[in-house]
């Protein structure tokens, strides 16, 4: 069995709720598929992704640069523990659609975890599945 400890990615660029999108956009645009979101209290607060910031450019395309990050953030985020398991994971997805989560230890952002991670994990473990006997020999 796996766990989201095994999968997660470390966290590479922060922002602050203060900071523009525009700041987070050139930071998703890179390397990272994802930016942590820290409130004022330097808390976690939510990711931001590149297709959140593209819904945002669309919904707009004149002033999406002068809006904070706090416009993203929801109230309430959804995150995982370094010691959910992988189909902990998954029935998340299957109840809200794959998405990155922040992976909290004490209340403390310790990774990411991402979709493609999980997803490359399941195809793994399903090729590990042993096949059954042929039942015709």
């Amino acid at each position: 069995m796996r766990y989201v400890s095994d999968l997660m990615s470390p966290v590479t660029s922060v922002v602050s709720v203060t900071h523009s999108l525009a700041e987070a956009a050139q930071l998703v645009s890179g390397e990272d598929q994802a930016v942590l979101v820290l409130g004022l209290s330097n808390q976690p607060r939510g990711l931001i992704t590149e297709a959140d910031i593209a819904q945002v450019v669309a919904q707009f395309p004149e002033t999406w640069t002068k809006k904070r990050c706090a416009c993203m953030i929801l109230e309430e985020f959804e995150s995982v523990r370094p010691d959910h398991t992988v189909d902990d994971v998954v029935e998340l997805y299957r109840a809200g659609g794959a998405r990155p989560f922040v992976v909290l230890q004490d209340d403390e952002a310790i990774g990411i975890l991402y979709p493609t991670s999980v997803f490359a994990n399941s195809l793994e473990e399903s090729s590990r599945v042993p096949a059954e006997p042929d039942a015709h020999r």
